[in-house]
C-alpha cells in the first residue's frame, strides 16, 4: 500500500497516483530550468506545483504550461 500525503486542503490527499503525475512535472520543469531539485527555487516550484495540482491542474501537461508559460511535446514512442 502507498502512503498518500496530507495536503493544506483539509479534505484532499495525494495519492501514489497523483504523485507521479506532480513528480513528472517537477522534474520535467527542473531539467528546462537547470535546478537541482534541493535548491531553494526547487522548493517553491514543489510547492507551486502541488498548489496547482490541488486546484485543478491534474494532468503533467497542464502543470507544465501553467508553470512554464509553454506547452512541451510528448516523446514518440
Amino acid at each position: 500500500m502507498q502512503p498518500n500525503i496530507r495536503t493544506d486542503a483539509p479534505d484532499r490527499w495525494i495519492g501514489a497516483v497523483e504523485l507521479a503525475i506532480v513528480q513528472k512535472a517537477f522534474n520535467r520543469l527542473c531539467a528546462e530550468r537547470g535546478l537541482s531539485r534541493d535548491c531553494k527555487e526547487a522548493r517553491e516550484l514543489a510547492r507551486m506545483t502541488i498548489d496547482l495540482y490541488q486546484q485543478g491542474a491534474d494532468s503533467e501537461y497542464k502543470l507544465h504550461t501553467m508553470l512554464s508559460g509553454s506547452d512541451f511535446k510528448t516523446p514518440a514512442l
